[in-house]
């Protein structure tokens, strides 16, 4: 065979084996993205799962499970060891991932103390919305489901779990006293205490829960007033709270591989951890102090 027919038949086979190589190609980039996404799509979606009680606690005040609380730490000591790791060493790594791990449990807390906030300051429209209903005829067991569907935020989510709890059966005295365990809130003590009160010994639930109803808001009203004389003591406590990191970034700043020397030996990464520690005990008591209980 001539050079000529040869060229023009290796030309041939190579242009068909191009497609081929492609679709070759193409298989095997999909089977190694396949590969690949399908580890990264669970541990997604472990993570996901890991950080839902901290979505829940705030959305629905739903307290987590101690196995839902370790796993919760684990992920954000995880997330953290790396971090703590790249910026100074191992010593450092643990320091930050067993911050992080105390930082997850009081991040629940103070989301479920969120809730529980928001859900206090709906006891008065759910006070005067059962008060309606019942006004309208209906039962106290019809008044809760429908102020459960006319009220929005963690008031309308505990209403709904009560209105729940009666649609399947449960006591009224019950499905309330639930409801109070889950609100630890003093507003929905007054309700709940005035519901079954009226259960008892009869008389006018429906005035009952609005002299309620304003016996809250005139509260709501003396607690924002209590809140705008102490915002200059409250704000003053921030910036306090907040010098230290300041300092420690001038510092840097002034200085620089000051915090590498000091968290390279086993005394500088102690005395930081002991100061953090001391740094998040006066963020839990300044909270503490400024916050007036509903």
């Amino acid at each position: 065979m001539s050079v000529g027919p040869a060229l023009v038949l290796a030309g041939i086979a190579g242009a068909a084996a191009v497609p081929a190589a492609a679709a070759l190609g193409k298989d095997a980039t999909s089977a190694l993205v396949r590969r690949i996404a399908t580890p990264a799509g669970r541990l997604r979606q472990a993570a996901a799962n890991a950080v839902a009680p901290l979505r829940r606690a705030g959305a629905e005040g739903v307290d987590p499970t101690r196995g839902q609380r370790r796993r919760l730490q684990v992920v954000f000591a995880l997330a953290a060891f790396p971090a703590g790791w790249i910026v100074a060493n191992a010593l450092s790594a643990f320091t930050f991932a067993a911050v992080s791990a105390y930082v997850s449990s009081r991040a629940l807390v103070w989301r479920r103390e969120r809730y529980v906030e928001r859900l206090a300051k709906g006891a008065g429209p759910a006070a005067l919305a059962i008060a309606d209903a019942l006004s309208s005829g209906h039962s106290t067991r019809g008044s809760l489901t429908i102020a459960a569907g006319a009220l929005n935020g963690p008031i309308a989510v505990e209403l709904k779990k009560v209105a729940a709890d009666l649609r399947l059966g449960a006591p009224t005295e019950a499905a309330l006293q639930r409801l109070r365990g889950r609100a630890t809130s003093r507003r929905i003590d007054l309700i709940v205490a005035a519901i079954g009160l009226q259960r008892r010994s009869g008389g006018n639930l429906a005035g009952l829960l609005r002299e309620i109803a304003g016996t809250i808001e005139e509260q709501s009203r003396l607690e924002d007033e209590a809140r705008a004389a102490t915002s200059q003591a409250r704000f003053t406590s921030m910036i306090v709270l907040g010098m230290p990191v300041a300092l420690l970034m001038l510092g840097e700043l002034a200085d620089p591989g000051m915090l590498a020397r000091v968290s390279g030996s086993p005394v500088g990464v102690s005395l930081l951890g002991a100061a953090l520690m001391l740094w998040l005990t006066g963020v839990v008591l300044v909270r503490k102090l400024g916050r007036v209980p509903l």
